[in-house]
Parts: structure tokens; sequence; C-alpha cells
């Protein structure tokens, strides 16, 4: 493209100037985007949903569906208020972190923060109460059957 002739105080801007701003502006725009395009994603992860919805009891199963998880999993880690796992069940893939929670919570019930990093960084959080190990009382009736 031509060099754009010099505009001083008071000059008018003829279209031919703007036509060329603005066909500059789309070729750095058309740039950009081929640069984007051509790196590698690297974007942390996000968490979107958690299954199961509701209350979630030690010991109990967890998936964590989102974006932008590592494979192997275990090069993601999950943290639970300030407990760290890094083990997954084998169906963890790029979309979901399978895992047991781990009985290492006190002052259970209660609501949780749950985020994961990996080296593109760190997760939006997501909370889920958690709920103590059942424990079932022990009666004669229970004494008896054994």
């Amino acid at each position: 493209m031509p060099t754009p002739p010099r505009v001083n105080p008071g000059d008018l801007i003829s279209s031919e100037l703007m036509n060329f701003i603005l066909g500059k502006i789309v070729e750095y725009e058309n740039r950009l985007g081929a640069l984007e395009a051509s790196r590698p994603t690297t974007a942390g992860p996000l968490l979107l949903s958690r299954d199961p919805a509701g209350d979630v009891t030690v010991g109990s199963r967890l998936t964590l569906r989102g974006q932008n998880f590592i494979e192997p999993a275990n090069q993601n880690i999950v943290t639970i208020q300030n407990v760290t796992i890094n083990q997954f069940l084998p169906e963890s893939d790029s979309s979901n972190l399978v895992f047991a929670i781990p009985n290492s919570f006190n002052g259970l019930p209660m609501d949780a923060n749950i985020t994961v990093s990996n080296r593109f960084g760190i997760s939006n959080f997501i909370t889920v109460r958690l709920l103590p190990l059942e424990r079932f009382p022990l009666t004669l009736a229970h004494i008896l059957r054994r």
C-alpha cells in the first residue's frame, strides 16, 4: 500500500486516507488472528460442573467436568479447601476428572471450594457440600447379627 499523505492540523481527512487506515486495521487483525490460531492452546483449566450436583459424602466419587484438563490426569491438581488430590480414576480425560473424596477434612459437614490447577493456570472455583462418612449407630440388632 502506498504511504498515506501527512495530515496537518486543520486539514480535511479524505476518504482515501480513511480507506488506507481501515485497510491497515483489517490487515493487522487478519495477521493477529493467524498468529493466535497457530499457537498451541495454553488456556488454563475451566470448571463447568460436577457430578453429583448435590452433597458429596467423604469416600464417594466426584466427577469434575470442564475444559483444558491435561492428560494424563495426574498432571492436574484438584484442591478442595487445603486438601490436594492428584490421583484420579482411569475414566478421567481432558474434560472430566474423576476421583474419590478423601477422608481428610475436619469440621464436616462443610461447604468447600474446589479448583483445578495445571501448568497452564488455575481454574475458577465451584463449591461442594461435603458430608462426613456415614456411620451407623451400633444397636443390639447389629450386635446379635454378628
